[in-house]
């Protein structure tokens, strides 16, 4: 469900910014309002601080702690490097995920998948194989679909990414993007009117976008 995905992005900025949490592996996972959290923490103070940050987003329903407590320091999680490594080998290695031009990028923890898929359910696929990886707090699928595997549909995908990629404010993560003989249907959500015409004005003016399907909804966190 889109609400869901919507909580979890709040939830897990919650924890990413909070200072209390620094060095703990939490992962956060939301069902219809009730959210899981799952993973370590080094102490029953970042345990509190966790499902504090997880109840304050408006909209959770019920909480579910699933926290392990470890007095011993978290220090044997696997690096950045690490966890590229072993996510790259799983996507390159996948009979179910085919990946163009696949690019991992790890910092921290947060995952950033770049590439080509032929179809939503790859995308989705690619995601969960990310977040099943040790050492993965999130996962920022910036992955676009292009179902005929064209070059020329596979190089605007990449330069649709690039560009909305690089716009901070561009939330590229909440919506999909399909490329299909130079045409791009873009469907998800936005926050606003303004952004949704601003992703259209930015994806029109690509070279070699033939057309643009709009189906973005704009929804506040106040509708939800």
């Amino acid at each position: 469900m889109e609400q869901d995905r919507k909580l979890k992005e709040e939830i897990v900025s919650h924890i990413l910014l909070d200072s209390r949490l620094e060095g703990s592996l939490v992962d956060v996972e939301v069902r219809e309002g009730l959210v899981i959290l799952r993973g370590r923490v080094g102490s029953s103070g970042q345990l509190k601080a966790a499902m504090e940050d997880a109840m304050a987003v408006e909209g959770v329903r019920n909480l579910e702690n699933g926290l392990e407590v470890s007095e011993e320091p978290l220090a044997d999680l696997p690096s950045d490097l690490v966890i590229r490594k072993q996510l790259t080998s799983k996507l390159v290695k996948s009979a179910s995920v085919m990946v163009s031009r696949l690019d991992v990028a790890v910092y921290e923890g947060i995952v950033t998948l770049r590439g080509v898929v032929r179809s939503y359910d790859e995308k989705v696929e690619a995601e969960e194989m990310s977040s099943s990886t040790e050492g993965v707090i999130r996962v920022i699928n910036l992955l676009v679909i292009v179902p005929s595997a064209d070059p020329l549909d596979i190089a605007v995908a990449e330069r649709i990414v690039d560009e909305l990629g690089n716009d901070p404010q561009v939330p590229v993560h909440s919506f999909d993007l399909k490329v299909i003989f130079g045409k791009v249907t873009m469907s998800g959500t936005v926050q606003s009117g303004q952004m949704r015409d601003r992703v259209e004005e930015c994806v029109s003016g690509i070279v070699g976008v033939m057309g643009v399907e709009n189906r973005l909804l704009v929804r506040t966190f106040e509708e939800e």
